[in-house]
Parts: structure tokens; C-alpha cells; sequence
């Protein structure tokens, strides 16, 4: 048994596999593609002239590798992206701030509750971390880069603590 790594013309890794020469041949006759022995990770790795050459390391969790130039770079769209699932984790990690102290039976049983003060003050715990979560989802909606969202982001898990 032979490993082996397909890849695409543009260097991209496409498969490793473990098997014969016959199989590797026809592996090769039905992927139009080259291949190289030796087992290399698309993570890790590309192909150029034949040779495995390692890749630059990855700058973030957004970044794709460009085949053609060799680099990492950011997909269209990715701040929008980066926003869309930040924001949709403040408003997760909020949720579960408040469920924890008052899940969803305790919340509707509060207006039961004869306690004026035990009311205002639950209520206007809760109203503080929806709050919180409204003024960060508002500044990642309006940050211009990767660095300044998760800076918003840790400042808000911070605050969050506080409550």
C-alpha cells in the first residue's frame, strides 16, 4: 500500500489516500488531478512544483488560503460575517445569563409576586443585560474590523460578569 496526496492544478490538496498502484492510477484517471506520495495535510499544506510546501500560518479562524497567491486573505463578505455570528453569540450568552438566575417559569411567576421591590429589581436586572446586549450588538455592527469586534466582544463578556 502506497500513501498518497491528490491535489488540483492550483496546488490545492484534495485527498489523501492509502492504496495501490492501480488504484492510484485510476484515482488519478478519474480526478484529473496530480498526485505526489506521502501523506500532507490541507491544512497544513499545498502543493507547488510537485513538492509539499507549508503553508504561512492561518492569521484567524476567518481566513482562507488563496491558491494563486499564495496567501492567506479574507473571504467576500467576512466582516459581515464575523458581525452576523458575534452578535448572535452576545445575544446567546445573554440568554443564558438571565435563564440562569430566573428561568422562563420563574420570569412569568415574577408578576405573581406581591413584592413591588423584588419586581423592579428583577426586572431592571434583566432589562440591564438586554441592555448591554443592545449597546454591543450596536458597536460590532458598526466595527470596521475583525481585532475591534472581539475587542467588543471581551469588553462585553467583562461588563457581563459585573451584572
Amino acid at each position: 500500500m502506497i500513501l498518497t496526496t491528490f491535489y488540483k492544478e492550483n496546488g490545492e490538496i484534495t485527498v489523501n489516500l492509502e492504496s495501490s498502484l492501480e488504484v492510484r492510477q485510476s484515482t488519478v484517471d478519474a480526478r484529473n488531478e496530480s498526485w505526489i506520495d506521502g501523506s500532507f495535510s490541507s491544512e497544513k499544506y499545498y502543493m507547488d512544483n510537485n513538492t509539499a510546501v507549508e503553508k504561512p500560518p492561518k492569521p484567524d479562524k476567518y481566513s482562507i488560503f488563496n491558491y494563486a497567491t499564495k496567501e492567506w486573505e479574507y473571504p467576500v463578505n467576512y466582516l459581515s460575517t464575523v458581525k452576523a455570528n458575534t452578535q448572535s453569540l452576545v445575544n446567546v450568552v445573554a440568554g443564558e445569563k438571565i435563564t440562569s438566575k430566573y428561568p422562563e417559569y420563574k420570569q412569568r411567576n415574577i408578576l405573581a409576586s406581591n413584592d413591588t421591590e423584588f419586581i423592579t429589581a428583577t426586572w431592571d436586572w434583566i432589562n440591564s443585560i438586554r441592555n448591554l446586549s443592545n449597546t454591543t450588538n450596536d458597536a460590532i455592527n458598526n466595527a470596521q474590523n475583525v481585532q475591534e469586534i472581539e475587542n467588543i466582544y471581551q469588553h462585553f463578556l467583562s461588563n457581563l460578569t459585573e451584572l
